[in-house]
């Protein structure tokens, strides 16, 4: 004799897919569950979770290229303020009879071209940061690091 309860069990589910949470999901895998029933409980798993925007790694990628650029730009001040200072002390010092006395070396002087060389190797690294930030699936970084270019281009565009 059949029970209601035997007719309830040899039905077919519903075509309905309810979708469990995660912890539901893995608890559900033990020891003996075959290779393909985990990967399909993975994939609901990956399905079900939530697609956020990560903000930590948008606001560090934004904020990131910025305050690097700022730094070099207040390097090379520092460094020009500094070489005219040496400049300025050595003339006093050492510019008359300056035979008879051993000439110091001359103060660090950044020339264009150095500061350009900085500069370019401070893109080349931006440009690889950006190419690593997409490669590894961290798109909010990247997206982070595109977006100060963007912003000076459209600075730039609008002010001209």
């Amino acid at each position: 004799m059949k029970t209601e309860i035997d007719e309830i069990r040899n039905q077919k589910p519903p075509s309905i897919v309810i979708s469990k949470p995660p912890s539901i999901i893995i608890s559900e895998v033990n020891e003996t569950t075959p290779e393909k029933e985990i990967k399909q409980l993975s994939q609901n798993v990956k399905e079900n979770e939530p697609n956020e925007f990560n903000t930590k790694e948008y606001l560090i990628g934004l904020f990131t290229p910025g305050v690097v650029l700022i730094l070099i730009l207040m390097t090379f001040d520092y460094l020009d303020d500094k070489h005219n200072e040496w400049e300025e002390e050595y003339r006093d010092n050492y510019y008359y009879e300056f035979y008879d006395y051993d000439i110091p070396p001359e103060p660090i002087n950044l020339d264009l071209e150095d500061e350009l060389l900085i500069l370019g190797i401070w893109l080349f690294t931006y440009i690889l940061a950006i190419i690593l930030a997409f490669g590894t699936k961290n798109n909010h970084l990247g997206l982070g690091l595109l977006t100060f270019p963007l912003l000076i281009f459209m600075l730039i565009l609008f002010n001209l």
